[in-house]
């Protein structure tokens, strides 16, 4: 199964309409308030409908009853009727209902309804500060569903400080922080926003179902099922618990497990959209296409949130044999997600059936640019191309087929294989009407990968005599000639195809690369130049006449060539991908992006272009890093663990990881057990300190690696036993690696891991020992100098600063925290050197702070404040770079303002690391 597995997020579910036919008249004799009673049993036994007919009734005997307008609103919000549920919070809160229970619940339903603006203008003043925090977590939520990332930070930022005194509200706000960080892809944050969740409240079912979607983003499909397990134990009425689960379900393929999640959900919410579409997943799953057909009928609502919606629906209606409407529902799939490779394979088959095998190809070839070993997409390309009379072109991809899977699928049929993203493990065909070219050299690739050569050759023939329209049976037999090694047949075949056609682009090719094994340069430009003739915009021609142009050293001709080739076929890969190595190659590393950025986003995925775009950035920021990194590349073979290891860590130095790391995933996903793939995110996971993510797939490389000793395998299990507390076997770890490879990071992992240890000695004198045998290795020594710093030792430490600053002048971090260690015995030579490090980086906050603290030191008051104002503009709120204004104030003489923002700085920040100082400054300007 390629199901992709997503978090729902606010279902939309209807209103229960079944329920409003089953209320009573309410002549029992019972009071609204019986109803509101019997509604609530109903509630924590998880019978929705029964709760929804008896607080309707409630509303019927009493339409002023604030609690049941409340309870009905929250009902309806829960099962996923937020239009329904507004009206009824809005009354309850007007009938009197606390204000601070019925606004965090309409902030959600705004929320769900997509309202944002009244979201935003919702008014907080003279609510309680744990409704406030959750209003202001909605909105945060709010802020990332507009990419606004920042501004989700900071109102998250602001709820936690809002929901400090209060654990119920402080669970919800670290559970908005967690999906922050899972939008990010930082696993490790938000495990453990979501711990600090469960730990205030440990029957928060969201926590729990959001720790699902973690778990399950990782591949802890065990753990996430549980997660999901127990959030619909503690939230009886929320079918999203139980939904994801059974996504979850479907992805593993374990049939059973999911018809239990779907009973369940049919039992709560039978007509729900979401309980729909797992229905319909499951009979996808089951080859009932009729059910499948009108339970995802009924869960369309969600197709913009679930785009495999109409995917399925496609294919239903395709194997119930209405072609016409699955491919209009597959077009619409395609334009909702262009870039889904699921979508692309399906419609790229409808287009097949419908003899569009041009744009069936232009679908594809994305697809295959990404990820040439997509074996569904190459099927689906070999039939394109035999139906569309390019032969050789599907006997190639045949073969390759052949090549990477070991084997070549034939069909009973003939049919060509289809997607089966939904459709089981094997991959289905589909029997349509008509001649179907593809079977033939389908069994010639087949006899051709076994080796049996004659019996290929007895159907190339057949082939040949039976198409007279066009060469292609020409083309096929001649390259069933040469794969047998029948070098003159092919050339008396290949003679008769040029005969028919001297100017055929492909029989030039084959003759062309016939001339080329003969070292006749002359005779293959010839050819190449024949087929442009016919066809001056022959993609294959125009690459293979460039590389010849570059064999020769004409680069005029060879940059020429490919030009016209992009500027032919401009979504093509292979010509922008052979100009932009050349312009790295000769130091015009500035053009690549223009080359690259008219690509498919699918295309942009592929390794050799974001490799290409690494390249690029390192050349244009640091050209002896290029250089070297191309070196380590071309001396290892893509695909090895020393390239992906290499790769990442380029990549890091250039804060190029959010281009790589998705490449990485797919990849991952594609083959879990590969280990350079593995051992790329394990190293992604260690540099940006994800150590939830780092243990997992380090914990698979010590599983899978034939050779955990290995010396890229070492460091990341250093790292993953530091992480879990176990340092003295990271301490060893790392040591066993720096004896077989030492590095300088290795050398600073070494003395963390002995800091930690609070073996503070040895870490000084591993890093001493490095830095002495290597003095150019400035990374170290500043790590050395910092390590000093923080454990007061000034003068070695502004010894270090000083070292490093005889060989990188400019070095911002060095200057400033030299100028820092030496503002009070030198204040002239510190403000010089913040004034160094202010002209090479004019806007770093660090730095802007570090001055006007100088500059208040040395006098200068006014230029002081004007430093920190902009520090702050830079970082606002920090509280230590506002004290330190707080301070010149003072120095000004201005002790009202310097008190007033004192107080504030107090009140705002419980606690930061200047706060005793800042009582003292205070407890001194009082008079």
């Amino acid at each position: 199964m390629l199901l992709r597995h997503t978090p729902v997020r606010a279902l939309c579910v209807a209103a229960l309409l079944a329920a409003l036919t089953l209320t009573t008249a309410c002549s029992d004799g019972r009071s609204a308030a019986d109803y509101v009673t019997q509604a609530s049993a109903s509630i924590a036994a998880g019978k929705a409908e029964q709760a929804y007919i008896e607080l309707l009734n409630a509303v019927e005997r009493d339409a002023e009853l604030a609690q049941a307008r409340f309870l009905l609103g929250k009902l309806q919000l829960e099962t996923g009727a937020a239009l329904d549920a507004k009206p009824a919070l809005i009354l309850a809160q007007q009938l009197g209902w606390p204000a601070e229970q019925v606004q965090p619940l309409l902030a959600q339903a705004f929320l769900t309804t997509g309202e944002l603006d009244d979201l935003f203008n919702m008014q907080t003043q003279g609510l309680a500060a744990p409704a406030v925090a959750r209003i202001l977590a909605v909105q945060a939520i709010a802020k990332l569903r507009q990419a606004q990332q920042d501004e989700a930070q900071q109102l998250v930022q602001q709820a936690l400080n809002h929901a400090q005194d209060d654990r119920s509200a402080r669970s919800d706000v670290h559970i908005v922080a967690a999906h922050l960080a899972l939008e990010a892809q930082q696993y490790g944050a938000a495990l453990a926003a979501l711990d600090s969740a469960l730990e205030d409240a440990p029957q928060n079912s969201r926590a729990w179902e959001l720790l699902g979607a973690a778990q399950a983003a990782l591949g802890l499909t065990d753990k996430a099922r549980d997660a999901y397990g127990k959030a619909a134990d503690y939230a009886t009425l929320s079918i999203s618990p139980r939904f994801n689960r059974a996504l979850l379900d479907l992805q593993l393929g374990d049939i059973e497990a999911a018809r239990q999640d779907v009973a369940l959900l049919e039992a709560i919410a039978p007509r729900a959209p979401a309980t729909r579409y797992a229905a319909g997943l499951l009979h996808l799953e089951q080859k009932d296409y009729d059910e499948a057909l009108r339970a995802l009928d009924d869960a369309r609502p969600l197709s913009d949130q679930y785009p495999l919606i109409e995917f399925g629906l496609a294919t239903a209606h395709l194997y119930t044999g209405d072609v016409a409407l699955a491919r209009e529902l597959a077009m619409d799939s395609f334009e909702r997600n262009p870039y889904n490779v699921e979508n692309r394979k399906l419609l790229a088959a409808l287009e097949i059936i419908n003899t569009e095998f041009d744009h069936a190809m232009a679908l594809l070839q994305p697809i295959l640019d990404r990820n040439p070993t997509e074996l569904e997409a190459l099927y689906l390309m070999a039939a394109a191309q035999a139906r569309s009379d390019h032969g050789e072109s599907a006997l190639g991809t045949y073969l390759w087929i052949g090549q990477i899977n070991n084997s070549i699928a034939t069909t009973a049929d003939g049919g060509f294989a289809l997607p089966s993203a939904a459709l089981g493990e094997a991959p289905l065909t589909f029997e349509d009407t008509g001649d179907k070219p593809e079977n033939d050299i389908l069994e010639i690739a087949r006899l051709i990968h076994a080796q049996n050569f004659d019996g290929a050759i007895s159907i190339a023939q057949n082939l040949r005599w039976q198409d007279t329209q066009t060469l292609n049976g020409h083309h096929v037999l001649t390259r069933a000639y040469l794969m047998a090694g029948q070098t003159p047949k092919a050339r008396e075949t290949l003679a008769s195809a040029l005969t028919s056609d001297p100017q055929d682009p492909v029989s030039n090719i084959i003759m062309a690369e016939l001339a080329l094994q003969e070292g006749k340069i002359a005779r293959a430009e010839q050819s190449y130049r024949l087929a442009l003739e016919k066809d001056a915009h022959h993609l294959p021609t125009l690459l293979r006449l460039a590389a010849l142009e570059q064999r020769n050293g004409n680069d005029t001709a060879f940059q020429t060539n490919l030009r016209q080739a992009m500027h032919a076929h401009p979504q093509a890969m292979a010509p922008r991908v052979e100009l932009a190595r050349h312009a790295i190659g000769t130091g015009n590393a500035r053009e690549v992006d223009a080359l690259l950025q008219p690509l498919n986003a699918l295309q942009k995925q592929s390794p050799p272009i974001v490799y290409l775009q690494l390249l690029a950035q390192l050349a244009q920021q640091e050209p002896k890093m290029a250089e070297q990194t191309l070196a380590a590349i071309t001396r290892s073979k893509p695909g090895s663990e020393a390239f992906a290891y290499g790769l990442v860590h380029a990549a890091a130095a250039q804060r190029a990881l959010p281009a790589i790391k998705p490449v990485l995933i797919n990849a991952v996903r594609s083959n879990p057990t590969h280990l350079p793939t593995l051992l790329a995110l394990a190293t992604v996971a260690k540099i940006e300190n994800d150590e939830a993510a780092l243990r997992f797939f380090t914990t698979a490389l010590e599983t899978l690696h034939p050779q955990p000793e290995s010396p890229l395998l070492l460091p990341l299990r250093a790292a993953a036993r530091a992480s879990d507390g176990q340092f003295d076997q990271a301490i060893a770890l790392a040591e066993q690696a720096m004896a077989a490879h030492p590095s300088s990071s290795l050398a600073v992992d070494l003395s963390r891991y002995q800091l930690a240890a609070d073996q503070r000695q040895q870490a000084r004198a591993t890093l001493e020992r490095w830095v002495k045998a290597h003095p150019q290795d400035n990374a170290a020594r500043l790590v050395l100098a910092q390590m000093l710093e923080q454990h007061g030792e000034q003068l070695a430490a502004a010894f270090q600063y000083g070292a490093l600053l005889q060989q990188q002048p400019e070095h911002v971090i060095a200057l400033n925290n030299l100028a820092w260690l030496t503002r009070e015995q030198d204040p002239a030579t510190a403000l010089a050197l913040i004034e160094r490090a202010h002209k090479v980086a004019p806007n770093r906050a660090e730095v802007l702070d570090t001055l006007g603290v100088i500059q208040g030191i040395n006098g200068q008051h006014k230029e002081a404040l004007q430093s920190l104002n902009r520090a702050l503009q830079a970082q606002p709120g920090n509280p230590d770079i506002r004290f330190h204004r707080i301070q010149v104030l003072a120095e000004m003489g201005s002790r009202q303002a310097a008190i007033r923002e004192a107080r504030a700085l107090l009140l705002e920040f419980p606690s930061f690391a200047a706060r005793a100082e800042t009582e003292q400054l205070v407890a001194r300007l009082q008079p």
